[in-house]
Parts: C-alpha cells; structure tokens; sequence
C-alpha cells in the first residue's frame, strides 16, 4: 500500500515539478529504461492534460487576480512585470509551440508551460502532442544521464 501511495505522489508531483520529481523517483526505485519513460510518459501525460484543458479556465481566473492586484500595486512590481511579459513575447515568437514544449518540463514547468501554449496556441491536440514528445524526450535524457553517472560513479 506505501508502494502505491509513493508512486501516486511522485506522478502527481512529477507532473507540476518534471524535472525535479522524475529524476528522484527513478534513481530511488532503479527502473530499467522502459519503466522510467513510462513512468515519465505517465507523469508528463497526467501533467499536460489536466493544466491544457483547465488552462484557459486557469489563465481567466489569474488574469483576474492579476488586474485586482495591479491596481494596488508599486512601482518596482511594474518592472519585475515587464521583463517576465518581455520573456514571455520572446519565447512566444522566437521559438513557438515547439520551444515552450520543450522548455516546459526543465525550465519552466509543466503547468506554466500549458498555460502559455493554450493562451497562445488554440489547437489543444496539437499542444498535447508537441507536450508528449518533449516529455519523452526529457524522460530518455535524464534516464541516461542517471545510468551515466551511476556508471562513473561505480
């Protein structure tokens, strides 16, 4: 029972934080390489779909609270502001869809990263599949880098 409750929390965690969670529950349970994607694919899957689509119920709903608290906001939070709005633009149209898929689960997280593609991008399928494989591939990457390290370690 402590086995599935530990495997539960480590995907729900895994699916807001990737890159911190996946890591942590692979190298604690030596999974081989096909238990660890799948376990990544799960993780990133559970992730990518809830936050696509509640993102634009989400994003309405911060969108919302953002403008009650810009209006009693300071001057300095005006700058944090626009370097973030500034990132976001820069990231938008530079890299597109694919850059904030892949980016998603390293740098900025899961639910972030669907928030920004379903603002953006209308295509929830098209979000998904671009979600799925950036997650496969950050899930084979880490699985190696984890084997690779184990090995010089060893």
């Amino acid at each position: 029972m402590a086995a599935i409750l530990e495997f539960i929390g480590f995907l729900l965690l895994s699916a807001l934080k990737f890159f911190f969670f996946y890591p942590v529950f692979i190298a604690m349970n030596d999974y081989n390489f096909w238990q660890s994607m799948g376990f990544g694919l799960l993780a990133g899957f559970v992730g990518s779909v809830t936050f696509i689509f509640a993102g634009d119920m989400l994003y309405k709903s911060i969108a919302k609270f953002r403008l009650t608290l810009s209006r009693s906001s300071s001057p300095n939070k005006k700058l944090k502001t626009i370097k973030y709005r500034r990132f976001v633009v820069k990231l938008r149209n530079v890299y597109g869809l694919p850059g904030i898929a892949i980016l998603s689960p390293v740098l900025i997280t899961i639910p972030f990263g669907c928030l920004l593609a379903t603002r953006y991008y209308h295509n929830k399928t098209k979000i998904l599949l671009y979600f799925m494989v950036s997650i496969a591939f950050w899930s084979a990457m880490i699985y190696i880098f984890k084997e690779t390290v184990l090995k010089l370690v060893s």
